[in-house]
C-alpha cells in the first residue's frame, strides 16, 4: 500500500496559531479521558492565577461534560481545535489527532495520557511503540515530551509549560513533521495512485 498523504497536513498548509495570550488544555474528546484529565488540568491552572488558560472541546463532549468547578483563569471554549489554538503558547494535549493538529499550528505542547491501568497493561501486551503521541511516531523521535499515567500531574504539566515560555520556545520538528506527512493534497495523490493502480491492469 502507498502513502497518499495526510488530511490535516493540507487542511493547514500555510496556518500556524498567531499571538500569545494563554494556554490551551486539550482533555480529549471521549468521556472517560476527559474525566481523567480535566481535574488535573483545572490545578494545573491553579498554580498559575495570573495566567489566562483555554480549555478547547468538541461540540460532541457537551453532553458527557464532567460538572466540577472551573477555575476563575480558565474559559471553556467549544469549536474546533484549528479556531480555538488561535494565540496560544503553550498547550496540555491529551494524546490522539488533536496532538497532530496542535502541532500542525506550531504551538508547543506537552503530550498526555492516563489511562485504566488494567486496560493500559493489556495494550501494551499486543502494541508495541516507542512513543504514543502521533507527533513522536511520525518522525520516530521524542520531538515532543510525552507523559504517562503517574507521571501527569498539575506540577509536571506546569514545569514544561513555565520552562516552554520563559524559553520562548520554537517548534523545528514541527516543520520536520509537515514534511514528513507530505502536504500535498491527500485526494489529488489518492486519485494519481488509482490512476496509475488501474493502468497497470489494464
Amino acid at each position: 500500500m502507498t502513502y497518499v498523504g495526510n488530511p490535516l497536513a493540507y487542511k493547514y498548509r500555510d496556518k500556524v496559531a498567531t499571538g500569545a495570550e494563554f494556554v490551551a488544555l486539550l482533555p480529549g474528546s471521549r468521556k472517560q479521558e476527559i474525566k481523567r484529565h480535566l481535574p488535573v488540568f483545572y490545578d494545573f491552572a491553579r498554580l498559575h492565577p495570573a495566567i489566562k488558560f483555554k480549555v478547547i472541546r468538541p461540540a460532541i463532549t457537551k453532553k458527557f461534560w464532567p460538572t466540577i468547578k472551573v477555575p476563575e483563569n480558565v474559559e471553556i471554549y467549544t469549536g474546533t481545535i484549528e479556531e480555538g489554538l488561535n494565540e496560544a503558547i503553550f498547550a496540555a494535549t491529551c494524546s490522539g489527532t488533536a496532538s497532530l493538529e496542535v502541532a500542525l499550528l506550531k504551538v508547543p505542547q506537552v503530550v498526555v495520557y492516563k489511562a485504566n491501568s488494567i486496560s493500559l497493561r493489556v495494550a501494551k501486551l499486543f502494541v508495541k511503540v516507542k512513543y504514543f503521541s502521533l507527533p513522536n511516531l511520525i518522525l520516530n523521535r521524542p520531538a515532543i515530551i510525552e507523559l504517562l499515567q503517574d507521571e501527569v500531574t498539575p506540577k509536571r504539566i506546569s514545569t514544561l509549560c513555565i520552562e516552554s515560555i520563559k524559553a520562548a520556545s520554537t517548534v523545528p520538528y514541527y516543520e520536520e513533521l509537515v514534511s514528513a506527512l507530505d502536504d500535498y493534497s491527500p485526494g489529488d495523490r489518492t486519485a494519481e495512485e488509482l490512476i496509475d493502480l488501474v493502468s497497470s491492469h489494464q
